[in-house]
């Protein structure tokens, strides 16, 4: 089938060709996205993230495990497992307590980062640095840039929070 045409009318047939085509594209991709979005939801933020599986022990339990042992190093264990279980809850304070409980029993470089951790949390950037330090304290720097990690990564903090090494 053949389209003739007068002399000096335009087809607008290709106009229209054309302008479906942008409207087929437009709703097409629209409709990638929408579809994209479904099957990508965003994560909800939350103020705290902690591990799956933590929360197995009740707080009740684990003060039972620390009454029970005089050794140092589980003691501190178990407070730093205390003060995962009371963040976890939102009991920050309580939090925070356990874990200076856990650097007091024995004095640990995570335990002190922890520590600052959580006052920064709170909005004490004196304390946090404070911590901080200590825990640069306890690490010392090596030619193994793997194990200077932590090493590093606590003196950024305190670079970050406003102090000075």
């Amino acid at each position: 089938m053949s389209v003739t045409m007068s002399k000096g009318k335009k087809s607008v047939f290709p106009q229209k060709r054309v302008v479906g085509t942008i409207i087929t594209v437009v709703v097409l991709a629209a409709a990638g996205v929408l579809a994209w979005t479904i099957l990508h939801p965003q994560p909800k933020t939350t103020t705290k993230t902690m591990p799956k599986g933590i929360e197995a022990r009740s707080v009740d339990a684990i003060r039972q495990d620390i009454g029970k042992t005089t050794d140092p190093t589980k003691k501190s264990a178990l407070y730093g497992e205390l003060t995962t279980a009371e963040q976890q809850k939102g009991n920050q304070d309580a939090a925070l307590e356990a874990s200076m409980a856990a650097t007091d029993t024995k004095a640990t470089a995570t335990g002190y980062a922890v520590t600052a951790l959580l006052y920064q949390d709170k909005g004490d950037k004196a304390k946090a640095i404070e911590y901080f330090k200590k825990a640069v304290a306890l690490t010392e720097p090596t030619n193994d840039a793997d194990a200077n990690v932590p090493y590093n990564t606590y003196k950024h903090y305190i670079i970050a929070l406003g102090g000075s090494l």
